[in-house]
């Protein structure tokens, strides 16, 4: 085993995305650790065969929330709080990355990365800042009891699409306690899991050092070590680009590997 794991959460519909990030990682991202799908309940035995046959663990949990009623994309996002089980543990850093990345340079540099004790991800800035993350007109009452809960809503976000954090940081209550928040403030939620883990690492997350993972429309994008996406405009909706045609190729190496994790020393 490794001291470091790369994670992905991935549905059945995102299972193509998820083998196209592996295989980046293992190729242009040189991952020298562990991998491991958390997989939404819908994946199969025999869907799951496919990652485990090449050294991908493959990890389940239960839905933090009954799923009946959610939107499919919600309920999958929801189950990304997952990752913050003490299960992850057995390993000392976690690299998580959304489906939707398309890695072009080596992921080695984000191992040495300081956590300060925290989570590193790449933040954003909105006029309403924190509050953006929220629909208050959902519920006007809830979205009040938030900001008596919080001390600052105006102070900036952060995207969960990429996280880099040690798993010292995970405790026994972690998971339980972001659940919580997601239960309680459910109704006026945005953006599946991102307000529920920016509510967790509230003024205790670092901004991802620059040029690492970056949305894709950014002006030096190519100089990036991963390229973020959006559903809407995701590498494989990008028909007829370069973007596509990587990914394509990502997915069609993936296919045709024995393996994608190196050996531990």
């Amino acid at each position: 085993m490794h001291e470091s794991v790369l994670v992905v959460v991935a549905n059945k519909r995102y299972l193509d995305p998820a083998k196209a990030v592996f295989y980046g990682a293992h190729d242009r991202g040189e991952w020298p650790g562990d991998m491991a799908l958390v997989a939404f309940p819908d994946v199969s035995e025999e869907d799951a065969q496919w990652f485990t046959s090449r050294g991908i663990e493959v990890m389940r949990f239960d839905t933090p929330v009954p799923t009946e009623g959610l939107e499919v994309a919600q309920a999958a996002q929801f189950h990304k709080l997952n990752v913050f089980r003490t299960a992850f543990k057995k390993w000392k850093r976690v690299v998580y990355l959304d489906c939707d990345i398309l890695l072009l340079r080596s992921l080695v540099p984000l191992l040495s990365i300081d956590t300060q004790g925290g989570i590193v991800v790449d933040g954003e800035v909105w006029p309403e800042g924190l509050a953006s993350q929220f629909a208050p007109e959902a519920s006007p009452e809830l979205f009040a009891k938030l900001g008596n809960e919080v001390e600052d809503l105006s102070i900036n976000n952060f995207n969960t699409s990429s996280m880099v954090f040690d798993t010292s940081t995970l405790l026994e209550d972690t998971y339980d306690t972001m659940v919580t928040t997601l239960k309680d403030y459910q109704p006026i939620l945005k953006n599946g899991d991102q307000p529920v883990i920016n509510l967790y690492f509230y003024k205790r997350w670092v901004q991802l050092p620059e040029k690492t993972i970056g949305f894709f429309q950014s002006a030096d994008a190519a100089q990036y070590i991963g390229l973020h996406f959006c559903n809407w405009n995701a590498p494989w909706q990008l028909k007829g680009t370069n973007i596509e045609t990587m990914w394509l190729e990502n997915l069609a190496n993936a296919n045709a590997a024995a393996s994608l994790v190196r050996k531990a020393p």
